[in-house]
């Protein structure tokens, strides 16, 4: 009974200098962009969050854009899926296939009016530490999203700084578009600014 123990260390040992030297060699993805769904924040407290209520306070609105990718790993590695659940996931180069061109917001009232082009009145949040908020505007958010090489976002939180006029209720259309000519465009859920 003692062997069968012996040789499963041996392949564990085998296994993890295999890891540890694979965390040499970078891994690249590629990726790009392939769907985008909308959810709406309250900005009005101490932290940030996803609501789903359908009355918000006008100067504490904000739009999270979800965002996934289809990516491809180029690697001649058959432990990849356990290269990448180790700390080799530093050796991951992320490389985007489309580039964004350009991110814009409308509003739209329940009134039926045209579409009115908002972008200039959000901003990004990038992230917060130590309680710190950080911002960047929309342009920034592009250049950003298009040089990244690290780990890609899960969602990207745009916040609402200036006011509407606007009658409410209203929803929001949020247009990423692409290079390749694509463009990923979902709509907000139906919100009174109060």
């Amino acid at each position: 009974m003692r062997m069968p123990r012996i040789l499963s260390c041996a392949v564990t040992m085998q296994m993890l200098w295999m890891l540890a030297g694979c965390c040499g060699e970078d891994f690249i993805v590629n990726y790009q962009w392939r769907a985008m769904t909308l959810g709406y924040l309250d900005n009005s407290g101490p932290q940030l969050r996803e609501t789903t209520g359908d009355q918000l306070p006008a100067g504490a609105y904000g739009i999270r854009m979800r965002l996934e990718e289809e990516e491809s790993v180029a690697s001649l590695l058959p432990i990849l899926p356990v290269a990448r659940a180790t700390s080799c996931i530093d050796n991951y180069i992320y490389i985007n296939r489309d580039t964004i061109l350009d991110i814009r917001i409308h509003s739209l009232s329940a009134a039926g009016s045209t579409p009115r082009e908002v972008t200039g009145d959000f901003i990004v949040q990038k992230n917060k530490l130590d309680g710190i908020e950080s911002f960047m505007t929309i342009p920034e958010l592009i250049r950003s999203m298009n040089e990244r090489q690290t780990m890609l976002p899960e969602w990207v939180d745009l916040i609402r700084t200036k006011g509407t006029e606007e009658a409410s209720p209203l929803r929001f259309i949020v247009t990423m578009e692409q290079a390749s000519g694509r463009a990923l465009t979902d709509t907000t859920d139906s919100v009174t600014l109060i």
